[in-house]
């Protein structure tokens, strides 16, 4: 997959990221998130790839195996911006077309 590094494989007492994540101001504090692939291992709940932040633990938007990721944080707001350097509104609508595509 692309737009992240390879991460640790992480151990049966470690969570990619925390539970409040959105709550920890880091997420949002200006600094580049630097995406990182983690391996959650199989004595989680499943074997699966996911993507974080190296720096604060924020979960990137969308799917480890999207071919073209969005490089922002998962829920974010405004457009996404995708590693292959094109970008979309949120759900496909500007927010200040009052809904109009």
């Amino acid at each position: 997959m692309a737009g992240y590094k390879v991460g640790p494989t992480l151990t049966p007492d470690e969570q990619p990221w925390p539970t409040l994540w959105e709550q920890d101001p880091r997420i949002d504090d200006g600094h580049p998130h630097e995406w990182e692939s983690v391996l959650l291992g199989a004595d989680h709940r499943r074997v699966e790839e996911v993507v974080r932040c190296a720096t604060c633990n924020a979960p990137r938007c969308g799917s480890s195996t999207d071919p073209d990721p969005c490089m922002e944080r998962r829920h974010h707001r405004g457009l996404h911006f995708y590693l292959s350097g094109g970008y979309e509104p949120v759900g496909g609508y500007l927010p200040d077309a009052g809904g109009v595509r």
